[in-house]
């Protein structure tokens, strides 16, 4: 139901932004009044047409008394996706700058075999 985990590599993802139910990253995140638990409003508006009790806790609970956390959760997931964007995009550069480095070790070497040629020829 939320958005899969495997998308984020680096750094892990936290625990309170996964859904306990579905076990993804919570999307649309609804929490149960009373234990406060969070998990994605479609899985846990799901477990309680079958359930009347917290998936965790087996508190007691009803689909009224769901609380919306969308603001809090969603700014949370937007900092650590711009931050895997982040550290993607450093990885891209460092990446390039290895081929340039590679490239200028090998004309370094180039050079230096010429310089030896002409001193040998001298």
């Amino acid at each position: 139901m939320g958005i899969r985990t495997e998308l984020i590599v680096n750094p892990p993802m936290p625990h309170c932004l996964l859904c306990t139910i579905c076990k993804d990253l919570l999307e649309d995140p609804a929490e149960v009044s009373g234990c406060e638990h969070i998990y994605c409003r479609k899985c846990i508006e799901d477990w309680l047409v079958k359930n009347d009790t917290c998936p965790m806790d087996r508190q007691k609970t009803s689909k009224v008394s769901l609380k919306n956390m969308k603001t809090e959760v969603s700014d949370l997931k937007e900092n650590l996706l711009g931050k895997e964007k982040d550290i993607q995009s450093l990885k891209d550069k460092e990446e390039k700058l290895q081929l340039e480095l590679s490239g200028l070790k090998k004309a370094l070497g180039a050079g230096l075999g010429m310089i030896r040629d002409v001193a040998a020829i001298e």
